[in-house]
């Protein structure tokens, strides 16, 4: 009795899996097919690191910045942390945010030294002294 609950179990963990795997699928093609606020609404249903940051990826491709920041902002990921505060800088720099914004790109380089992060880093320090004068 006990193994075929086992089995029962485990056949269901089998599925779920199954199902999570085709959802997070179907999502990456909405996002690839740039359907962003369909991939949010699948990405926004799993509660881990890789999918907060594709919803968050999904949010700042609406412009939905704030929200976007907020999400990159909820993971905890120490394998994600470059794209999260390469991304967040992004987000920053879009919402206009450009000393939050160089924050986000330092703590990246930080991490590791990046061609896209150094480049955003350097034209937004500039935004900034234009912005100031």
């Amino acid at each position: 009795m006990r193994k075929i609950a086992l089995i029962s179990l485990f056949a269901l963990y089998l599925n779920a899996s199954m199902l999570d795997y085709f959802n997070l699928q179907k999502a990456k093609k909405l996002y690839e097919n740039k359907k962003y606020d369909k991939a949010e609404q699948i990405y926004k249903k799993y509660d881990n690191d890789e999918a907060r940051l594709n919803e968050a990826n999904s949010l700042y491709k609406q412009k939905k910045y704030k929200q976007a920041i907020k999400k990159y902002q909820s993971i905890k990921s120490q394998k994600l942390s470059f794209d999260k505060f390469y991304n967040m800088g992004n987000a920053y720099a879009k919402n206009n945010e450009f000393q939050k914004a160089i924050n986000s790109y330092q703590k990246a380089l930080s991490l590791k030294e990046d061609s896209d992060a150094r480049f955003n880093l350097e034209l937004i320090k500039k935004l900034l002294k234009k912005q100031q004068k």
